[in-house]
């Protein structure tokens, strides 16, 4: 969801978070899913990690670019240097921020009955994992169990596990 380049009809930043709501959960919407979660990662908080190295390699390119820092809003346009938003990790981490909780605004409306939208990984320094979650009626936090759930996946992640165990990030 975070690489999904804006379509040129898109203008403003809350038009490009409609068409990815409908794109990336609206299918699941409309089968009738209980819950849908939207998870964005963060890697390396917990030790070494291959997307470090990648990451350092890429941030080394960019520092060198005359970049000016965006702060996302729904009213903004949508900025034409797409890639470059990309590449500067400060950007990126204010898109997905930006993105986690207009998602959930977006998704509200698209939500019927009992279902509800999950995000996790879009919230600010030390919320950063607190798990969002939206229904027909609004937006609230989400159990503490949520959070702890995803801090233990992401500790079991780094642990060494082999491909054949299976992770339950969310309980609940």
């Amino acid at each position: 969801m975070i690489n999904t380049t804006p379509l040129r009809i898109h203008t403003k930043m809350i038009e490009y978070t409609k068409h990815l709501s409908v794109k990336y959960c609206g299918c699941y919407i409309n089968m009738g899913i209980f819950e849908i979660n939207t998870i964005f990662d963060d890697a390396g908080r917990f030790g070494l990690n291959p997307k470090l190295i990648e990451q350092a390699r890429r941030d080394a390119r960019v520092s060198s670019v005359n970049h000016e820092h965006v702060t996302f809003t729904d009213e903004m346009q949508v900025p034409s240097k797409w890639r470059e938003i990309l590449e500067c990790r400060q950007c990126k981490r204010k898109l997905i921020v930006y993105k986690g909780q207009s998602l959930l605004q977006v998704a509200r409306e698209m939500l019927g009955g009992d279902q509800k939208l999950l995000t996790a990984g879009t919230g600010e320094d030390e919320d950063q994992d607190t798990v969002w979650f939206t229904t027909t009626n609004g937006i609230e936090y989400s159990a503490p169990g949520y959070k702890c759930a995803t801090e233990e996946c992401e500790e079991a992640g780094q642990s060494g596990l082999t491909e054949g165990h299976r992770i339950q990030a969310f309980q609940g």
